[in-house]
């Protein structure tokens, strides 16, 4: 019997290097639709992580966007998430080492949008009737220099301001829409470009205990007017609105213990607003809101509802018409995701 030595725990040497474990195990992120092109993240390991942003179509196959050393990722809320958006082949995204957003037109090379400084952005959308982009911005001055351990009894911990932003995508400059809540996500314009809807919330709530969504009037100078919470608060948490074809915003919500799609009708109009259930059953049709960007649902363009939801630990997919009942698609996947 050969003998072994004797070594402290976690020091045994092994032929698995942390290298063999992670090198196949690829990310793939955030799906985004522009025209015929598809695009996506994709987290490589054998380049240290980096996230890259792919596309592809029938023509060109496969195609890289970030190039090296961008990285399009965010540390915004800690987690990120949302850390790019795509219009009429303009890619817009978040570049991890400066926290900039850089704009990269079709087939050449990345521009800074926003100037230097200690920001944070996340969960960008682009708002094409006012030629702008819509992000949450996270504004680090207060906590840069902080040393764990350097604050009183009795004294907060100094905190990142939230804001919810527009840049100019004409002139680069940042107005902030709205602040004073703790966090923020989501934002999203509505087809007409009349209406802002987005998600806040405030310490100590998490994003799946409790958040409010919000709806403003955008007047014509961009900025918000007449801001009103329209659901959730208390013990309900609201996630992912989504403004559908007929003007009506759709939303998940927990507040009957699942987490169910709800249609708010009429949403300019407070004394004619209606929220309506669409498809309730004891299954979650959204998931807790640990990053931004997530997705469980899509509308297409005539109003059907495309959903994912779990059911008793099974992933299936729904269709949701606009007028009928809804209807459990026949698919092979056991995942669903994005």
């Amino acid at each position: 019997m050969t003998d072994r030595p004797l070594l402290p725990f976690g020091s045994w040497p092994s032929p698995i290097t942390i290298e063999m474990a992670v090198a196949s195990s690829l990310s793939l992120r955030e799906v985004r639709l522009d025209g015929e092109d598809v695009y996506w993240t994709e987290g490589r390991p054998a380049e240290g992580g980096r996230q890259v942003i792919v596309r592809w179509n029938e023509r060109d196959g496969l195609v890289d966007i970030t190039p090296p050393p961008f990285n399009a990722r965010t540390m915004a809320h800690e987690y990120g998430g949302g850390w790019y958006a795509v219009d009429q082949g303009t890619v817009y995204f978040v570049n991890l080492d400066d926290g900039r957003i850089y704009r990269q037109r079709r087939d050449d090379a990345p521009e800074p949008l926003t100037g230097e400084g200690p920001y944070r952005h996340g969960d960008l959308v682009v708002d094409r009737r006012r030629n702008r982009l819509l992000c949450v911005r996270e504004d680090m001055s207060a906590v840069a220099g902080f040393v764990p351990g350097g604050v009183a009894d009795g004294q907060r911990v100094p905190e990142p301001q939230d804001l919810l932003v527009a840049v100019d995508l004409a002139t680069s400059a940042v107005h902030v829409l709205a602040s004073g809540y703790d966090f923020y996500s989501t934002p999203r314009p509505s087809p007409d470009g009349k209406h802002l809807a987005w998600l806040s919330w405030r310490h100590p709530n998490m994003p799946w205990d409790s958040t409010e969504l919000q709806i403003a009037s955008v007047a014509a100078d961009g900025r918000l007017a007449d801001e009103r919470v329209v659901a959730g608060g208390g013990e309900e948490s609201v996630v992912q609105p989504e403004w559908a074809p007929d003007g009506s915003l759709v939303f998940a919500s927990d507040r009957t213990g699942w987490w169910n799609l709800y249609r708010l009708t009429s949403p300019a109009a407070s004394d004619r607003a209606q929220i309506i259930p669409l498809a309730p059953m004891e299954a979650e049709f959204a998931a807790p809101q640990w990053v931004f960007g997530m997705s469980w649902f899509g509308i297409a363009p005539d109003g059907t509802i495309v959903a994912a939801s779990d059911n008793k630990a099974r992933d299936e997919l729904w269709m949701i018409p606009v007028r009928g009942a809804p209807e459990k698609l026949a698919v092979p996947d056991e995942v669903i995701d994005s």
